[in-house]
């Protein structure tokens, strides 16, 4: 009987601390969807009751409950890290990340299971533990409708099976981020070489596969190099005397490559993360026809002015559906657009977000234009970035540095688009810039080298290199440098 009141006494604690941990992380599933945080917190509440009532009165019937319930939640909890969330809510079909919390209450829920089991397989009710209060004694040796020893076995390797799946999903998450931790050293390494070293006679091209990680992404589906000097002017046509501009942006599920051989399950404008460069001319009529492909309602929110019917707040645009922006280009300046359904943290850190540029009436000097896009990438899910990069794969201007020429002005529209982190930074080597925030003045108003941006900011980098030679540029806060926010100007004759 000593043994079973243990067991009793385990079975409580283990149920009250997957409730503690199902209301631990109630509050961020409310923010993403009301549907969410009400099944986390009818989950916590009922594993908490149910460990105060296995100690008054564990009968037959509530541990067969117990045990169909916590199968249950461990069941969903598998679906939802292989084939995604089931049915409902705007995260239907996405397949959900895992975290040490998550993992916690999985091995207490099978750990609950088991316990139970072999609580209703001893085939006895003990007496209740003097301790607890309104406890009934029963008569020692009185039998009770138990599992049979087949049922005991059954339940016992299903709850086995459970929590291994779990733990091998866990350790293949964890097998990503140890990877990508790997690489994030190793371009560290790179990173104070370049600073207190001569490079090799042949450049840094010998020090790729080491430092960089091994190989290459895809390019034939998306290239940062092309992607640096590519704006999208939309189609032109002449209205009533004016110049309207035309554009298509088509939101998407696809997966990307953000790192050698790691790949993200994003949401994308035309595929591709950032989406398209859009740019105008300040007067100019924009008209963006917007379709949704996706599995979720999105829309498109510029920055800039124009209609409140035209903001992308409140007109969703669902899977299957369209919806046409139109609106003036104004102010000029370097701007940017993003999707703006809530949860909004979820939409912009799945890649729904791009540059949008407007040119001055009498436009701006000559110079050699490209637009850089901070961002990073959660790639276990755990919301914390693993990767950063600019313009989307991780030190890709490292292994393909950007060439420029010597006394040529360089005009670089940077925005931030980070999630996760309150700043993100731009620092070039060997070299000052003219900065222009937002970059709806003509006149700089800072001479630097290093920029520190909030997400949304976002400005005009203006610099001439005099002298040739290889020289780097990356993030000022040096984790995400390590972890692929890095490259190399290449400066030519």
């Amino acid at each position: 009987m000593e043994r079973r009141r243990m067991t009793l006494y385990g079975a409580a604690v283990l149920s009250l601390l997957a409730a503690l941990a199902h209301l631990w992380v109630m509050p961020e599933h409310f923010e993403e969807w009301w549907g969410y945080g009400l099944f986390f917190l009818s989950a916590a509440a009922a594993q908490g009751f149910f460990g105060v009532a296995l100690l008054r009165q564990p009968g037959r019937a509530l541990l067969l409950l117990g045990v169909v319930g916590n199968l249950a939640l461990i069941a969903l909890y598998v679906v939802t890290r292989t084939a995604g969330v089931p049915f409902f809510g705007p995260h239907a079909g996405e397949v959900e990340g895992m975290g040490v919390l998550d993992l916690s209450a999985l091995a207490a829920e099978a750990a609950l299971v088991v316990a139970l089991a072999a609580i209703a397989r001893s085939g006895r009710r003990a007496n209740a533990p003097a301790s607890v209060e309104g406890a009934e004694p029963v008569r020692t040796g009185e039998p009770v409708p138990g599992f049979s020893r087949r049922d005991f076995l059954r339940t016992a390797g299903i709850a086995g099976a459970l929590g291994m799946s779990g733990g091998a999903l866990g350790l293949r998450a964890a097998g990503v981020t140890g990877a990508l931790g790997a690489a994030g050293v190793a371009a560290g390494a790179h990173a104070g070489l370049a600073h207190g070293q001569e490079m090799d006679a042949g450049g840094h091209e010998g020090m790729v596969g080491q430092h960089g990680g091994q190989g290459d992404v895809d390019l034939s589906k998306f290239d940062p190099s092309k992607f640096l000097r590519d704006f999208y002017w939309g189609e032109e046509r002449q209205e009533g005397g004016r110049t309207v501009r035309e554009y298509e942006l088509v939101a998407e599920d696809v997966e990307i490559e953000v790192a050698p051989g790691v790949f993200y399950p994003a949401w994308a404008y035309n595929g591709q993360v950032p989406g398209p460069t859009l740019r105008a001319r300040e007067g100019d009529r924009v008209r963006v026809t917007f379709k949704n492909r996706g599995a979720h309602p999105h829309t498109i929110h510029f920055h800039g002015i124009h209609d409140a019917n035209m903001d992308g707040t409140f007109e969703l645009v669902g899977p299957g559906q369209e919806f046409v922006y139109e609106f003036d280009a104004e102010p000029f300046g370097c701007h940017l657009y993003h999707c703006h359904v809530p949860p909004l943290r979820k939409h912009v850190e799945k890649g729904l977000y791009g540059a949008f540029i407007v040119d001055p009436k009498e436009g701006r000097s000559e110079a050699d234009e490209m637009v850089m896009v901070m961002n990073g990438f959660d790639t276990n899910f755990d919301t914390e970035n693993e990767v950063y990069t600019v313009n989307g794969v991780a030190f890709h201007y490292q292994r393909h540095p950007i060439q420029i020429k010597k006394g040529q002005p360089v005009r670089v529209y940077l925005v931030n688009m980070t999630e996760f982190d309150l700043i993100n930074s731009m620092h070039i080597h060997a070299n000052f810039f003219d900065y222009y925030p937002t970059g709806t003045k003509l006149e700089p108003t800072e001479y630097t080298d290093t920029k520190m941006l909030a997400q949304g900011e976002r400005g005009i980098m203006e610099f001439t290199y005099g002298r040739t030679g290889n020289f780097m540029f990356h993030a000022h806060v040096n984790e995400f440098a390590e972890l692929g926010w890095l490259g190399f100007f290449e400066v030519e004759e």
